[in-house]
């Protein structure tokens, strides 16, 4: 009897799951995505999938089955306008960016937003309140929120569980092209792995072999433990959108060892984006990768194998290995894998290769690859550089030089000012050598590194140096810079694995804008598993200065932190590392446009009033941060971050006359710009829009 009641608990739940009936299709727009379900977002999975709008708002939004309107909401940020229908089947329905909610919901939108004076509100509805039908139109496309113009559209089961939309759409779908594959990337899973006798990730070109079949010509010479992550994208033919691969499954030697299939991702798990999605690969800007394996032991709901180790392949029996759990483990010599992607309609493409493992003391001979061509040195100026990376508990050297090397150079590392070793190189080509040593030779320790190599019969030198301090997953830990200036605090389980970091500085900025120096805290391209804590220290002038923050440093982008200030530093948690400094802003936002012009005389009794402002360093937060006063009156004010556009909402005629316009921008570090204008209003008497 228990059986059978779980059974019907189940049964129930997956129909649900993959609702049997049919939806309509939510707007009339175009039945054309521009995203899929599960497509990487920044620290997130998509829940939903994105219809195509032209570049254009104003079109119907349709109830997609009968329910009622169960909340709505309204934010500058995020989904903007979003609409939640609750669908007669249990399942939730939302609508997301729209311009504007169906006349029924509107009354009560302008009701809490007068009560509240905001513009950012969310209401909750009975359920016998606003009851509709399916076709019943429920909003309008638009852009609000994050994002060009279009409908994002999701559907929730009855436990609130995002579920892909298109197994209740896709007949309205038109999709003939099976996905394309670009590459493939094999990933070394532990500290004793190599891939062609190297600790970092390979990638291999997938070269097409016919309209769905690829294949990988290089073999793939492998070590110790290894995954595979795929570069690939789906597409339709009357779309020129790049979409989400639906399914991947990976087998080796005919066995099925890795299946995945975006069909539901709970919310809770929608942060694990970065687990099934390369991280190293896309912070090192080779793209976007899919990992067909489980990273770090965190098997996702999508996975469809229950190992625990899917996906992970031992090369080489009797290997020491970081992992328990494995899918299969090959014996010395040639091996062939083969990996499918599908789209939801049913569409596929594979890529194959071949594996050769080698035996446990053969190392790979980088010379077979570099250019033999190309012997002795032709430039007299040399210049070396030397650089290092830290993966799979191993510290990498790179050393290259503008020219070939005409001997070995030669590495020597000093630990700790005391610990004298040589680093054994390994040539990748003509111009590049590597060496490696694994972490647990160096905890915590401090490195000076020199690399010597001769150029016609000139001996040239270059050197570095870095800090290294181990971050146990259980302990967590703190590691500061030897200037003592910026420090990093992890907390108990931060990372997935035991890592080691260090807080590099770097130059000092060119522009005033700079508090000391700029600084690197590695390993920039390891997930974190929880926020850390980044402090500055700041010189005795700068305390408690509303002007200064920290900031992350992304190429050209600045982007605001913290500017929590506590005990003479500055403090704020990341939820990655990389390059951060302490920035001082102080330049107020810059006021570029005002509508209405100054003195102008309008014959519409609702004027359209609205500023955009720029705002380049510490950014706009809140209400607060953009005030539209008519009369002295505040407006409550509709805000565009994207476009830096502020929108007074006003719902009443005005009189005629002159009316008193005066707008404020104030920044996140308290600079503020302030603008008074005056308009006219004529042949109009005030009353109140119907």
């Amino acid at each position: 009897m228990k059986r059978f009641i779980v059974f019907i608990i189940i049964f129930i739940h997956f129909s649900t799951l993959f609702p049997q009936t049919v939806l309509m299709w939510p707007t009339n727009a175009s039945h054309i995505l521009t995203s899929t379900f599960g497509e990487y977002r920044p620290g997130h999975f998509h829940s939903g999938i994105d219809i195509k709008t032209w570049g254009r708002e104003g079109y119907p939004v349709y109830a997609v089955s009968s329910g009622y309107i169960a909340r709505i909401a309204i934010s500058p940020h995020g989904y903007g306008k979003v609409l939640y229908l609750k669908l007669d089947n249990g399942m939730t329905a939302v609508f997301a960016h729209l311009s504007r909610f169906c006349d029924r919901i509107l009354p009560f939108v302008e009701e809490k937003q007068e009560r509240q004076k905001r513009y950012s509100i969310f209401v909750n509805f009975h359920r016998n309140l606003i009851r509709v039908s399916k076709k019943d139109v429920i909003g309008y496309t638009g852009s609000t929120g994050i994002g060009y113009p279009h409908l994002h559209f999701e559907l929730r089961d009855s436990l609130n569980l995002p579920v892909n939309p298109l197994f209740s759409l896709n007949s309205y779908i038109s999709d003939l092209e099976p996905p394309q594959i670009s590459s493939v990337a094999v990933i070394p899973l532990c500290s004793s792995a190599r891939i062609y006798g190297d600790i970092l990730p390979k990638i291999y070109k997938a070269e097409k072999a016919g309209k769905s079949l690829y294949t990988i010509s290089e073999p793939i010479i492998a070590r110790g433990a290894i995954g595979f992550s795929i570069k690939a994208f789906d597409y339709s033919e009357i779309s020129q959108n790049k979409y989400s691969v639906f399914s991947y499954k990976l087998s080796v030697d005919g066995k099925n060892v890795f299946s995945a299939k975006y069909d539901t991702i709970p919310f809770q798990m929608t942060r694990f984006i970065d687990l099934d999605r390369n991280f190293y690969l896309r912070k090192n800007h080779y793209g976007l990768y899919n990992n067909l394996y489980v990273s770090y032991g965190k098997k996702l709901p999508f996975y469809k194998i229950s190992n625990p180790g899917a996906g992970i392949i031992l090369c080489g029996d009797g290997q020491k290995s970081d992992y328990n759990f494995y899918s299969i483990i090959l014996k010395s010599g040639k091996h062939f894998f083969k990996i499918r992607a599908e789209d939801f309609s049913g569409n596929f493409s594979e890529v194959s290769g071949k594996i050769i493992v080698q035996n446990n003391n053969k190392t790979a001979d980088y010379s077979l690859a570099a250019d033999s061509s190309k012997t002795g040195n032709t430039n007299p100026e040399i210049n070396m550089t030397l650089s290092h990376c830290i993966f799979n508990a191993n510290l990498r050297f790179r050393l290259i030089s503008s020219d070939v090397f005409e001997n070995v150079p030669i590495l020597t590392v000093m630990v700790n000012t005391w610990d004298f070793r040589y680093v054994r190189l390994i040539k990748k080509s003509p111009s590049e050598y590597f060496g490696i040593i694994p972490l647990d030779d160096i905890k915590d320790s401090y490195l000076y590194c020199t690399a010597s190599a001769v150029f016609n019969d000139k001996v040239h030198t270059v050197s570095d140096s870095l800090g290294l301090f181990f971050v146990s997953r259980d302990k967590g830990g703190s590691v500061v810079s030897e200037d003592g200036v910026c420090s990093v605090s992890f907390s108990p389980g931060s990372f997935y694995t035991l890592c080691a970091a260090s807080v590099e500085p770097a130059d000092q900025a060119p522009y005033g804008f700079f508090i000391g120096k700029k600084y690197r805290i590695n390993p920039y391209d390891e997930p974190l598993a929880k926020r850390a804590l980044i402090r500055f220290s700041v010189p005795w002038m700068y305390s408690e200065d509303r002007k200064s923050a920290i900031y992350r440093l992304d190429g050209r982008e600045k982007i605001f932190i913290s500017r929590r200030f506590k005990k003479g530093s500055l403090s704020g948690y990341v939820s990655n590392l990389g390059t951060f400094a302490v920035l001082r802003d102080t330049i107020a936002p810059k006021i570029i446009k005002i509508v209405p012009a100054d003195r102008s005389i309008i014959r519409r009794p609702i004027p359209a009033v609205y500023v955009k402002f720029v705002e380049d360093l510490s950014g706009i937060k809140g209400e607060n941060s953009y005030k539209i006063y008519i009369d002295e009156r505040r407006c409550i004010a509709e805000y565009d971050p994207e476009n830096n556009r502020a929108k007074a909402v006003i719902r009443r005629y005005l009189k005629h006359g002159w009316h008193k316009l005066r707008i404020k921008i104030t920044d996140r570090a308290g600079n503020a710009s302030e603008v008074k204008r005056s308009f006219y209003i004529t042949g109009r008497k005030n009353r109140i829009k119907k």
